[in-house]
């Protein structure tokens, strides 16, 4: 057969057509996850936020994006739950600050009192004090009542 033009596979092409055919079928695979991951979690952000979402987007098999109400929310897996982080708009650029939100409340909470952007807290040049350094401020305040008293 081989001196009639028909050439049989080798071991390395046999081998690069298996491994091609099994990236198909994991990616495939893969797909078909991420799709049943979204689904999912737009049934539970309806449930949690009480609104369906307009805009569902599979990621990977463990993350998705929602849109809704002109909000952008990433939901990952995560070992104690679905963790959904809503982009609150920065107030001075308007770029998404992603915070955690597992209720309509802590939303409510978070477009009420949006953080700024870490490039505009870096422009700015103004930043909230750490734990430590108001720990520290309170403690040298009281010190100097003590002194005065």
């Amino acid at each position: 057969m081989r001196g009639l033009g028909v050439r049989e596979m080798g071991l390395r092409e046999r081998a690069i057509k298996a491994y091609e055919e099994d990236k198909k079928k994991r990616e495939e695979s893969e797909r078909r996850e991420a799709e049943s991951f979204a689904e999912r979690k737009a049934k539970e952000f309806e449930r949690i936020f009480g609104v369906k979402p307009d805009k569902v987007q599979p990621v990977t098999p463990y993350e998705c994006s929602i849109e809704c109400d002109g909000l952008t929310f990433r939901v990952r897996d995560t070992a104690f739950g679905a963790r959904f982080e809503a982009g609150i708009p920065c107030p001075k650029c308007k770029r998404p600050v992603f915070m955690q939100v597992d209720s309509l409340i802590g939303l409510g909470y978070w477009l009420t009192n949006p953080v700024e952007c870490s490039e505009c807290v870096k422009s700015s040049g103004t930043r909230e004090p750490s734990v430590e350094e108001q720990i520290a401020q309170k403690l040298r305040e009281i010190l100097d009542l003590l002194q005065e008293g």
